[in-house]
């Protein structure tokens, strides 16, 4: 059984997007100057894997449509395929136990240190996320195509990246105040002291997400207050009226439920104020 890349060089022809006539001759000029180095066995292995690399214009990023790189980036990839060949085929196709067991694990702790570095919470709800997240990069790993320009760490590395953003913009869409609703909260704790300078160094997205962690780590009563306030959109009076509290009581839990997400945020490695 061969893995992904090892498709009908006509097939990759006819689905990928379109290399020039051009090109294919010039790869194919670099290959056969190669085989007396490699064998032809070994080039006729490497030669759906260069042309799918230009499916993705991977391959022209790399040269640059110079002859001299085409040659040397070929034996890179080469060299490559030599080194991480039997490594794929554990993964991809036999599955071996003990290689899934190291690799998952690896997943794991990528994971998670990812998504501290993106500002979560370093606890036990974080590491859960983790595992959720690299359950989805094992399945991207299995049906992956490992182009053999880079090395397979860093090939994993950008799946976890992806799978956790793609993980992030999911929740963000479930969250409990939905993304048009946050705004208002968001310019609250952004402009909250009209003499500050705040300005949060994150994304608008990854703001989003650091500020619903914030409040999942509020009490009940100062959750249920911005409910409210951010997402039922409902005045001051209107809450005291349905919580039966005095409205100075309200304004008070607003006030520190924003202050406390500020402390939060702060604490998470979040810069406030600059």
């Amino acid at each position: 059984m061969l893995l992904k890349q090892q498709k009908s060089t006509l097939w990759l022809l006819l689905v990928m997007d379109g290399p020039s006539e051009q090109f294919i001759r010039s790869i194919e000029t670099a290959l056969q100057a190669l085989e007396d180095q490699y064998g032809s066995d070994l080039i006729q292995r490497i030669r759906p894997i260069v042309l799918s690399t230009q499916g993705t214009r991977r391959f022209h990023s790399f040269t640059r449509g110079d002859v001299n790189k085409t040659q040397l980036h070929l034996q890179e990839i080469i060299q490559n395929y030599n080194l991480w060949y039997p490594h794929l085929y554990a993964v991809q196709v036999e599955r071996e136990t003990e290689v899934w067991r190291n690799l998952y694990g690896n997943l794991i702790d990528t994971s998670y240190r990812f998504l501290i570095f993106k500002h979560f919470a370093a606890n036990e709800d974080t590491h859960l996320l983790a595992e959720e997240c690299a359950g989805r990069c094992a399945s991207a790993i299995l049906t992956g195509h490992f182009p053999y320009d880079v090395e397979f760490d860093a090939w994993v590395h950008k799946i976890v990246q992806n799978q956790c953003y793609k993980y992030m913009r999911e929740q963000l869409r479930k969250s409990e105040i939905p993304n048009d609703k946050q705004v208002p909260l968001e310019e609250e704790l952004v402009t909250g002291r009209e003499e500050s300078s705040i300005h949060l160094k994150l994304e608008k997205e990854e703001l989003m997400i650091a500020i619903n962690q914030a409040i999942s780590q509020l009490s009940e009563n100062k959750k249920e207050i911005l409910k409210m306030r951010y997402y039922e959109e409902l005045a001051p009076r209107e809450i005291a009226k349905k919580t039966g509290k005095t409205l100075d009581a309200i304004y008070s839990l607003q006030f520190y439920a924003i202050q406390e997400i500020r402390k939060i945020l702060v604490e998470s490695g979040i810069v406030l104020n600059e």
